[in-house]
């Protein structure tokens, strides 16, 4: 081996490993991360969750199931406070709850599922962690995505739209 070659060798033992990436991906308010009660968007992240990345650590927040939680997936239960529920409704407290998990956890990546008006709130909560939208139905049925301009705003304060 030259000494350009082992000099190389040594840079790399030196240099310390990677972390994995931490993606949290978030749940919409009303899907269940629990088998007897999971919609589609959380069937694809327990599928997710059980095929991991190996640069890549998935952690899914959502409100706590009924039901205990799909094993063997990095879930983080939510249970925003029923004060909180009850003056400013179950929307609002379910945003409150996982944009303090999330300023707690300070991910990576934050993954948003099916809420755009919520993704909006965490891009400028958690700046300057990227939000991503992942939009599993049109985004004109849903509040902050209904008209041109309001999607054009998403594509715009958003790391990424992604239409699945």
């Amino acid at each position: 081996m030259t000494d350009a070659g082992a000099m190389a060798v040594a840079r790399e033992a030196e240099e310390p490993p990677q972390r994995p990436l931490r993606v949290a991906a978030v749940l919409p308010e009303k899907e269940r991360f629990a088998p007897d009660a999971a919609g589609a968007v959380a069937l694809m992240l327990r599928d997710m969750a059980w095929e991991p990345q190996p640069d890549q650590v998935l952690e899914i927040l959502g409100w706590q199931p009924d039901g205990p939680p799909f094993a063997g997936c990095g879930f983080r239960a939510l249970r925003p406070s029923g004060l909180r529920r009850a003056l400013f409704g179950k929307r609002a407290a379910y945003a409150h709850a996982v944009r303090a998990a999330l300023r707690a956890s300070r991910p990576d990546i934050a993954q948003v599922h099916n809420r755009p008006a919520l993704a909006l709130s965490l891009a400028r909560a958690l700046a300057p962690v990227p939000v991503i939208l992942s939009l599993h139905n049109h985004a004109d049925t849903m509040p902050a995505g209904r008209s041109a301009a309001e999607r054009a705003r998403l594509a715009e304060r958003l790391a990424a739209v992604v239409c699945q």
